[in-house]
């Protein structure tokens, strides 16, 4: 607190130099309990109303500090402040509802006059609402399914496999009856869960030894662990179609799996070399069994019909924005004000105890967080029944403050 003070000192001094003329006496600090006290209160009124909530969820996670990154904090797959490796690693973690207005922030966009296209366009590419199909594959002897996304349906005739993210249920099922593939899994945590990050690294992936069955043909496909599949997007499991996409199609070849073509091209003179790549764009369905002769257009919306008058899938909107992880495991940053009580669970602190102010007098060792080694800080009781209770120890990400 003291080397932040005395920067804040250094940079008034010399913005004072270079003459301008700001009124001191509205400076504000995040850091000042003052400031982050509405910080907390608006959290607690956020959790109330049932936008803000915690759940495991794979991170980014630096082994040295011992605490979460976020994406724009890891550079080249390395922690953006000690270059250390980053992990990925399941832990609890705090979360904001922000999809729960996407559509919203959507058509705000169009209102926002005089804004820069790029701007809009940039904008529109990170809410990133994708328009397609949910589609169930049972999985064989087994009393389950697995969900996956696709903009593709037209597609889905030419689906030899599926895949599945390291941190998937089925994935630590197969992990259980197989050293090989909790070997895998291993190798997988040490990626980060950047999507730049997962679009440049190797493709890899394992099969589980479970088979999914076609919706429509009722074909057995091998289901794979790959360290490109995220659990936080959609189920944390995709349809794999190599013929018509290109990822599908470096991972079929590497590991000898069918590629099957379904969509030709329109102009029928147009030759396609499936052993050069995938065909990616839309066209004519052939070998789809009563879909053949379907625009990929038409397609569409015939096989979301077909799968929703079955009950194995229909439409679905998903998008690209994910809830904001606001939680870190560090020491610098104001407290989370929700206190964890053995009988009441989760309980706000309330608003004559706020603010929750970040204790000072405490030691630095360099890595995870000093709350949970301070009995003093943490131990209290609950608001609500008087028992024994804990403080949470997490902070809030800075971003929390500059927001």
């Amino acid at each position: 607190a003291r080397w932040t003070r005395d920067n804040i000192d250094y940079m008034r001094g010399q913005l004072k130099r270079l003459g301008f003329a700001y009124d001191w006496e509205r400076e504000l600090a995040t850091c000042d309990p003052g400031y982050y006290h509405w910080e907390q209160w608006l959290f607690t009124r956020l959790y109330r109303k049932g936008l803000v909530y915690r759940r495991t969820a794979p991170v980014n996670w630096c082994p040295h500090d011992l605490t979460v990154l976020a994406n724009e904090q890891v550079i080249d797959g390395r922690c953006w402040r000690c270059d250390t490796e980053v992990q990925r690693k399941d832990i609890p973690q705090w979360f904001m509802k922000i999809t729960d207005y996407a559509q919203e922030l959507l058509d705000g966009l169009d209102r926002l006059e005089g804004w820069p296209e790029q701007v809009r366009t940039m904008q529109r590419n990170w809410l990133g609402r994708s328009e397609g199909v949910e589609i169930r594959f049972s999985l064989e002897a087994q009393d389950t399914t697995l969900k996956v996304f696709t903009t593709r349906p037209d597609t889905l005739m030419g689906a030899t496999y599926l895949a599945v993210a390291p941190e998937h249920p089925l994935a630590r099922q197969a992990a259980a009856r197989a050293a090989n593939v909790a070997a895998f899994i291993k190798e997988c945590q040490a990626t980060g869960v950047a999507e730049a990050t997962l679009e440049t690294m190797e493709k890899k992936g394992i099969d589980t030894g479970f088979k999914a069955l076609h919706p429509i043909s009722g074909d057995r496909l091998p289901v794979f662990i790959a360290n490109f599949v995220l659990m936080g997007y959609g189920e944390g499991a995709v349809m794999a179609v190599p013929a018509h996409d290109q990822r599908d199609w470096e991972f079929a070849r590497k590991y000898g799996l069918p590629i099957r073509q379904v969509i030709a091209p329109v102009e029928a003179e147009t030759d396609i070399d499936l052993s050069a790549g995938a065909f990616t764009g839309p066209g004519v369905l052939i070998d789809s069994g009563e879909f053949t002769g379907l625009s990929s257009q038409q397609a569409f919306e015939t096989i979301a019909a077909y799968l929703e008058r079955r009950k194995l899938g229909g439409k679905r909107v998903t998008w690209r924005l994910r809830d904001w992880g606001v939680s870190r495991q560090r020491y610098w940053g104001a407290p989370i004000p929700i206190i964890h009580c053995p009988s009441c669970g989760e309980v706000p602190v309330p608003d004559p105890d706020l603010p929750v102010v970040l204790p000072e007098e405490v030691t630095l060792e360099g890595a995870g967080s000093p709350l949970r080694k301070m009995p003093g800080f943490y131990r209290t009781t609950c608001p609500e029944c008087g028992g024994e209770a804990e403080r949470e120890t997490d902070t809030f990400d800075t971003f929390m403050e500059s927001s």
